[in-house]
């Protein structure tokens, strides 16, 4: 795997040496438990979701969320089926802001669990 020595998006480089160093990488856990885990010390760095000017950061970026239905269903109408993250999930709480602010009736059709 070739480890660039500067990203475009972020300006942040990367230690050339980088790819001899021995470095657990475990992707586990929503963003909440992420940000506890790195206030204690249990883990060094930690890629989080989180609301945009919410405190310092090493690099951000935006992330543009999209709305997802199948051909056949008319979300026009009656009560929106969502399948969400589970709460602390900054997806799930965005999708519900939105859709109180737009007063639309919606149900929890799937939780999904990490």
């Amino acid at each position: 795997m070739q480890i660039p020595s500067s990203s475009p998006t972020t300006g942040a480089t990367v230690d050339p040496h980088a790819a001899k160093m021995h470095v657990a990488l475990n992707v586990s856990g929503m963003s909440t438990d992420l940000k506890q885990k790195l206030a204690m010390g249990a883990i060094d760095i930690a890629l989080v979701k989180r609301e945009p000017d919410s405190g310092p950061s090493w690099a951000a970026w935006p992330q543009v969320l999209l709305w997802v239905k199948g051909a056949g269903v008319d979300s026009a109408q009656g009560v929106l089926p969502l399948a969400l993250f589970p709460q602390g999930c900054i997806y799930r709480q965005r999708a519900i802001r939105l859709l109180d602010l737009a007063q639309r009736p919606r149900r929890i059709a799937l939780a999904a669990t990490v």
